[in-house]
């Protein structure tokens, strides 16, 4: 009986143990950002650019050598884009980003037949997030 007790104080002791002790925090991978519900892994500069040049082979129909190309360009792109925006350029500095994206662009070029070139220009266009385009932003509010 005594033995009963004891083991009985034990088990209460141990629960009251498990209610109070604070949750642990999981440890944060510096690849992973945190989204309202979820963990997701970001993608790196190579994931990036094999996602956009599969885009590109699709929309434009690229050929195996301007896959290729489009591959080493899209992943300096991304590269660079990621040093600037450690280094907080990507906001401080719109023109540094829009030079980078300039030049992105004019590699393309270079790779792409006129029609591709046209084709791709018109889907940047389009891929621009709405907040960007013109036509999406809310006015000014009115002077009284």
């Amino acid at each position: 009986m005594a033995a009963l007790v004891v083991a009985f104080g034990i088990g209460s002791l141990m629960a009251q143990d498990q209610k109070t002790a604070p949750p642990q925090k999981p440890v944060q991978n510096p690849n992973v950002t945190r989204n309202q519900t979820t963990m997701h892994k970001m993608p790196t500069n190579e994931e990036r650019a094999d996602r956009m040049v599969a885009r590109l082979t699709q929309q434009l129909k690229l050929s195996d050598s301007q896959q290729k190309q489009a591959k080493v360009i899209y992943t300096d792109f991304y590269k660079e884009r990621e040093n600037m925006a450690k280094q907080g350029q990507h906001t401080a500095d719109r023109s540094k980003m829009d030079q980078l994206i300039q030049n992105r662009d004019k590699q393309m070029k270079g790779i792409l037949s006129e029609q591709q070139y046209t084709d791709y220009m018109k889907m940047n266009q389009e891929m621009v997030r709405p907040a960007k385009r013109p036509e999406m932003q809310t006015p000014p509010p009115k002077q009284k």
